[in-house]
């Protein structure tokens, strides 16, 4: 009777501690914008944020999956999960659409957007804002921009603002510094401009969406989901991460190590077997 009961206890102990990995709370605000009103619209945001949605949700992540947000709606999406990462464990932002940097600063586009002069930049979203409200979570917070792609504001920028003023109007983000216990993972080098994709997904999004769910220190996670993306792009496309997170966090568990065969006897000439020292 000892042999049933010891099982019964091993499955508790293995119940229980796959609660207490998830007893954490993990609160995630996914954004997908590419229905562009003024702009060219991009083909893959939306599928970019309901997939990643998904995914985040079997990484034990309670998602809020938004697509297409103008101005007023993308404020307010954002103001809600300000509120929500305060409670929270582990809040991530994750933003695929149009983005541009100015003078040093990272502004998210709306669909509504109309990007005439520096005055019209107040109607965007600034990415170090979402940064410092992820501060707000207890033990990690994770900012991943896929949204690199061409400004398509540049050309009316450097008309209406020139290049006079010392400000100058580059290409892709601008790189921040994270701040202790934070990853920022870009989907590309800071002042370079990624691929939107072809197919369902954009490059670094299909890479993030096959290692996601990896096991391992959350830190190795996003080290392999920026190697998937340079592979992917056979090199165009080098993703940049910025890691300031010391500890361990495992989003999926430890990776299983294998076990350990058992050592085969040598043969006694003299008869018999012996084990190996």
């Amino acid at each position: 009777m000892r042999l049933p009961y010891c099982l019964v206890w091993c499955f508790l102990l293995l119940a229980l501690s796959s609660l207490d990995a998830r007893a954490d709370k993990r609160v995630a605000l996914v954004i997908g914008n590419g229905a562009y009103r003024n702009v060219p619209p991009l083909a893959n945001p939306t599928n970019d944020a309901a997939d990643v949605g998904a995914a985040l949700k079997r990484s034990g992540f309670d998602p809020v999956v938004t697509t297409d947000l103008d101005q007023s709606a993308m404020q307010d999406t954002i103001l809600r999960f300000a509120r929500e990462a305060r409670g929270a464990d582990v809040a991530l932002f994750y933003y695929s659409g149009h983005a541009l940097q100015f003078a040093g600063v990272n502004y998210l586009v709306p669909v509504d957007a109309v990007v005439r002069d520096e005055v019209d930049l107040r109607r965007l979203v600034r990415a170090d804002e979402i940064l410092a409200d992820l501060q707000q979570a207890k033990n990690l917070r994770i900012l991943v921009l896929d949204a690199c792609r061409d400004n398509p504001f540049a050309d009316e920028l450097r008309r209406n603002v020139g290049q006079g003023r010392g400000v100058t109007v580059s290409r892709g983000l601008a790189k921040m510094e994270s701040p202790e216990g934070t990853i920022i993972s870009y989907a590309t080098q800071a002042g370079r401009t990624a691929d939107d994709g072809s197919g369902r997904n954009s490059p670094y999004t299909s890479a993030f969406l096959e290692h996601i769910g990896d096991k391992g220190n959350v830190n190795t996670v996003f080290q392999t989901i920026s190697a998937g993306v340079y592979q992917r792009s056979k090199g165009s496309q080098v993703p940049e991460l910025s890691l300031s997170f010391f500890g361990e966090f495992y989003l999926n568990g430890k990776p299983e190590t294998a076990a350990l065969s058992p050592a085969t006897p040598q043969v006694d000439p003299c008869g018999g077997r012996r084990p190996l020292a």
